[in-house]
């Protein structure tokens, strides 16, 4: 029975494969580029300790003497620009993923208030287009048959108005 609940477990980690390959192929992609620009700064740093070339940014930090390189500064400069663009992709991937989460909350606010003509509109380049489509069919059927039966009410109260006038 453990075992069950275990595969359950993982089965529910990959819901939906379409946006979460999105996601984590971008994430790993800056992160491989975040490791191999800290691998190259290290290295840079280190070959230049042992070959004792002066730098142009001398400082001391402690009983250290630190020395960058135009190479290193460059690097690091680099590192701190791959930083800043993955929040910045991060943003807009959350961006196309969160903006359609709000825009059906908003949709299931108005129909629970009994909009029935409320529809998901999304953005062309937002996830979740499918869902959308699904949902909006959803939403006008039952906006249909909930007309139906107010059709039908409107009938059978006439009927029993025709009724009770007639005795």
């Amino acid at each position: 029975m453990a075992s069950v609940k275990n595969k359950r477990k993982l089965r529910n980690l990959l819901i939906d494969l379409r946006v979460q390959n999105r996601v984590i192929v971008v994430n790993l992609l800056f992160m491989m580029l975040v490791m191999v620009l800290t691998f190259a700064i290290i290295y840079t740093h280190l070959a230049e300790s042992e070959i004792d070339s002066s730098g142009i940014l001398n400082f001391p930090l402690g009983d250290l003497n630190v020395s960058l390189s135009l190479k290193l500064i460059f690097l690091y400069f680099f590192l701190f620009l791959t930083f800043i663009l993955s929040i910045i992709c991060q943003l807009f991937m959350t961006h196309r993923v969160c903006g359609p989460l709000v825009n059906f909350c908003n949709t299931y606010k108005k129909i629970a208030g009994g909009d029935f003509l409320k529809r998901v509109h999304l953005r062309k380049e937002d996830l979740l287009q499918e869902e959308a489509d699904q949902f909006n069919e959803m939403v006008a059927s039952i906006s249909e048959l909930v007309n139906e039966l107010k059709v039908e009410n409107a009938r059978l109260n006439s009927a029993v108005e025709d009724a009770v006038g007639k005795k």
